[in-house]
């Protein structure tokens, strides 16, 4: 009983998810994009593009359009995925439909940025909400499990072309203010999906790493790993401490490292999804 309340809570916080992103991004394609004529990146580009070019409604293009990659969701990702993804795209249809026309400002350049960050956070909101407003992501997941290629370059690849038709059917300027839409986007995305707070992991390979990790631990109170290595170059045993971090405490531990050893050796890079361990649980106590 209380597992089924449980399921019925997440399903109601993902549909509110899911509704504030369709209506945060009708109004910036209805109020910032339409009016400029500039255009999105993935199907909801295509669509606008065709919207352009045939004088049909908007809503039923993306609608149409987009039903294949649903079905495409449910055949190669999961059903749990293709239902969201098809509430999600239907809603945001609808919406585009009966949502007013408004035309925030006159300023093309500020359209572009704002009409973007409001955008990329409909899409990011809907994304949380386990589900999707634009088949070309479900594409790109299928195509970088079959070519063997990032689900980024899938989409940039396949955003390349699409601003290149819209260059050539809406001129090169609206092209290029297009392309500034979908970069401002993307960065409102990962904002809205990763936070402010964006982790880092951090290896660090040195011969003070007891008294590192012992800084680690007590200092930063963050989860450390020790792992056991051999150096290739003098071929001897060589303890390498892993941990992650914010980026806002990364130079603080390279400080630390430093001034400990001056000979330490630090490789980071960003992480991009985590799960279970002590990162979160840690960060919030230490605040």
């Amino acid at each position: 009983m209380v597992m089924r309340k449980s399921i019925d809570l997440l399903i109601v916080v993902n549909g509110i998810f899911i509704g504030l992103g369709v209506l945060v991004a009708c109004f910036s394609i209805r109020s910032f994009l339409l009016p400029n004529h500039f255009i999105d990146g993935g199907i909801t580009g295509i669509s606008m593009l065709c919207a352009e070019f045939f004088n049909f409604p908007l809503s039923i293009i993306l609608f149409c359009m987009n039903l294949p990659f649903v079905y495409l969701g449910f055949k190669k990702v999961s059903i749990r995925f293709a239902v969201f993804g098809f509430v999600g795209i239907l809603f945001f249809s609808i919406c585009l439909h009966f949502f007013p026309y408004i035309y925030v400002t006159q300023d093309r350049l500020l359209g572009a940025v704002f009409g973007g960050i409001f955008l990329g956070m409909g899409i990011g909101l809907s994304i949380r909400g386990g589900g999707v407003l634009d088949g070309s992501e479900i594409l790109a997941i299928v195509l970088s499990k079959k070519l063997g290629v990032t689900v980024g370059n899938v989409l940039i690849f396949v955003n390349v072309i699409i601003f290149s038709f819209g260059a050539f059917f809406l001129g090169i300027e609206n092209a290029m203010y297009s392309v500034l839409v979908y970069l401002c986007a993307s960065k409102s995305v990962n904002f809205i999906i990763y936070g402010i707070e964006e982790f880092v992991s951090v290896m660090v390979m040195s011969s003070k790493i007891d008294a590192i990790k012992d800084i680690v631990l007590h200092d930063f109170r963050r989860g450390a790993t020790i792992l056991q290595a051999k150096g290739g170059y003098h071929n001897t045993n060589q303890p390498i401490l892993m941990c992650v971090v914010t980026q806002y405490e990364l130079e603080k531990l390279k400080v630390i490292v430093y001034e400990k050893d001056r000979d330490a050796f630090l490789l980071t890079h960003k992480v991009n999804e985590y799960s279970g361990g002590h990162i979160k649980r840690i960060f919030k106590r230490s605040h």
